[in-house]
């Protein structure tokens, strides 16, 4: 990896890391467009490292928006997800609950059977897992 590249990883990652501190702290007037484009850059980025790491940051920043209540930006983070990677597990479980707050019970039930689906092979243990088979 080259050094500029590197430094972008870096930045990216530093702001991620800003823009969930201002989320979790109700400054969502700041943080939502501070981790929009965090994850506009980071899919942007070139590379298979760079790919995977795009994945985890929009998962990691989904899951902030959940735990905070902020469930019409999770909704937005999943589907990002979603169009990052529609065969990863984890896109599926977001988007699940995401409807089964929205009390969109089928859709929940889908999502989350998908979830499972690619994560049939995950250790049993896995704490999604557990949630899958509660929310179906």
């Amino acid at each position: 990896m080259r050094g500029t590249e590197a430094a972008g990883l870096v930045v990216t990652a530093l702001q991620a890391w800003q823009g969930e501190f201002l989320l979790r702290t109700g400054d969502r007037e700041k943080a939502r467009p501070m981790l929009e484009t965090v994850v506009r850059e980071a899919r942007a980025a070139p590379g298979p490292d760079a790919w995977v790491q795009a994945l985890f940051t929009i998962d990691a920043i989904a899951r902030a928006a959940r735990e905070v209540g902020d469930w019409d930006f999770a909704a937005w983070a999943a589907r990002q997800m979603m169009e990052h990677d529609p065969n990863y597990a984890g896109s599926h479980y977001a988007l699940a609950l995401v409807a089964q707050h929205a009390g969109e019970l089928r859709t929940a039930a889908a999502e989350f059977a998908l979830a499972g689906k690619y994560w049939s092979k995950a250790d049993p243990d896995l704490p999604e897992l557990k949630t899958i088979r509660q929310g179906r």
